[in-house]
């Protein structure tokens, strides 16, 4: 199912340091961690729109892949009343691979605070198959719920969301993070 989120990132003391580094380091060599509005990460459906903080919009970066380094977005590519599209891991999936969901994460680079809307959409039904085969070891096996799935290449994407939800909760099962890196690898 599609919805709506409000990203808020409230105002900081001033005494708070943001750790900001003068140029984009790789995931490695980061010396210190700038502070983090939202950790990296990437959508887990097929589409996300977000609209900037149009008071407030710098923080949100993208992982290049090719050199590992966490890129700023381009705030002056992007039209003042414009949305950011992010493609999500189960498009990823359905394409064979041919669009990538890209990991990203939003750094604080100011003490102000920040709003964005968040909208996931185009989430494919509860029922359709996710392949993992492209993306699972040779010789690895998943278990969902307590449920032996040995030799099974595909689940649903209701369970693959489902697990990707449950990750984020205290109480987070193992099961749950063996199927999400069945798909996600």
């Amino acid at each position: 199912k599609a919805g709506i989120r409000f990203a808020y990132y409230p105002e900081l003391d001033d005494s708070v340091k943001l750790n900001m580094p003068a140029a984009p380091a790789t995931m490695e060599q980061e010396e210190s961690t700038p502070l983090l509005g939202y950790g990296a990460h990437a959508d887990s459906a097929s589409m996300v729109f977000l609209r900037l903080d149009q008071e407030n919009p710098e923080g949100t970066e993208v992982l290049h892949k090719a050199t590992q380094r966490w890129i700023p977005m381009p705030l002056d590519k992007i039209p003042e009343d414009g949305v950011v599209v992010n493609l999500g891991t189960v498009l990823s999936l359905l394409t064979g691979g041919r669009w990538q969901a890209a990991v990203h994460r939003v750094v604080r680079r100011n003490h102000r605070e920040r709003l964005s809307i968040v909208y996931g959409a185009l989430v494919p039904r509860n029922g359709a198959i996710l392949d993992g085969r492209r993306h699972r070891m040779e010789g690895t096996s998943l278990e969902l719920s307590g449920k032996e799935r040995a030799g099974k290449t595909s689940i649903t994407v209701k369970e693959y969301l489902d697990a990707r939800v449950r990750l984020q909760r205290p109480e987070t099962d193992l099961a749950d993070q063996a199927l999400v890196d069945f798909i996600d690898r």
